[in-house]
């Protein structure tokens, strides 16, 4: 009822005048929080969060004043909102973008990999895919460089193997970088029960 009634006003404002649009859409965006509910629709954590996010590994991403931080399950802070952008916890790190660049934090906050990254993408298998300029490669949870960046685009690793694309056809590498299905694919996707969906061209 409350946000209707605010909606109401503020595209009166609108009409009549009295305000910008992005002035109404920063009245509208300040009137409602995000909080969480548990399955029986019970507010477990009250609303007070610009943005939300599942929770992964124990720890949910929130924004709070225009930066991301991280709540527990009774909706303690666990992490400080510090970073302009975020990503969800997996195997122990999360990424997070820090004066431009993006590294990994672990879970009491401590940066574990230097943001050096134009890119970064969750843990999966022990490696993570980070680019680097233009070219996609894999790092393990210590920072180090074990793939090096070299792929136009990369997927995370699935079952041992991880597709990436070259000269436009996808194909399938080891967690040393070496290609053990070869790049003839128009579409490919992560193995599952050892098996992959994959497209090609038929007669």
């Amino acid at each position: 009822m409350r946000q209707h009634l605010v909606f109401a006003i503020a595209c009166g404002l609108l009409l009549a005048g009295c305000a910008t649009f992005e002035q109404v859409t920063k009245s509208l965006q300040t009137s409602s929080r995000y909080g969480y509910v548990d399955k029986r629709g019970q507010m477990v954590i009250k609303p007070q969060f610009q943005d939300a996010r599942h929770f992964s590994e124990g720890l949910a991403r929130v924004k709070i004043a225009g930066e991301w931080g991280y709540i527990n399950k009774t909706g303690k802070i666990a992490i400080q909102p510090q970073f302009v952008q975020a990503n969800d916890f997996s195997e122990g790190r999360a990424g997070v973008k820090m004066d431009g660049k993006w590294g990994y934090i672990d879970k009491r906050g401590r940066v574990v990999i230097k943001p050096q990254f134009v890119e970064v993408t969750n843990f999966s298998e022990g490696l993570a895919r980070v680019k680097i300029d233009s070219k996609w490669g894999y790092v393990d949870k210590r920072g180090k460089i074990r793939i090096k960046p070299q792929f136009a685009k990369a997927r995370d690793f699935a079952e041992g193997r991880a597709r990436v694309k070259i000269d436009g056809k996808w194909g399938y590498i080891d967690k040393t970088g070496k290609i053990v299905i070869k790049p003839k694919f128009a579409k490919a996707r992560n193995f599952r029960n050892g098996l992959s969906p994959v497209k090609v061209r038929v007669p």
